[in-house]
């Protein structure tokens, strides 16, 4: 999907588990990023923020489930507004 959309895609929302071992909201966040290395990214979780850190890419964003509707869209207003064109 990434690859279809190229430059129409403006920031990333993706939980982190995704039920396949084969890819993951990590993998497809740094997939994304590979494509536009300055895309905003948001990660949500239920498990445990401590992978963040080592599988996160860099200047993204965890939430941690359940969220309330104004954290992400304040998460995403944020991204958006700090990322360059």
């Amino acid at each position: 999907m990434l690859d279809e959309q190229g430059t129409a895609i403006r920031g990333l929302v993706t939980d982190v588990t995704l039920g396949s071992p084969e890819l993951t909201g990590w993998d497809i966040a740094r997939r994304a990023r590979e494509q536009d290395p300055k895309m905003p990214i948001i990660y949500t979780t239920a498990e445990s923020a401590d992978r963040w850190a080592a599988m996160g890419v860099p200047d993204s964003i965890l939430i941690q489930k359940p969220y309330a509707t104004a954290q992400i869209t304040t998460a995403i207003s944020q991204l958006l507004n700090t990322a360059t064109p």
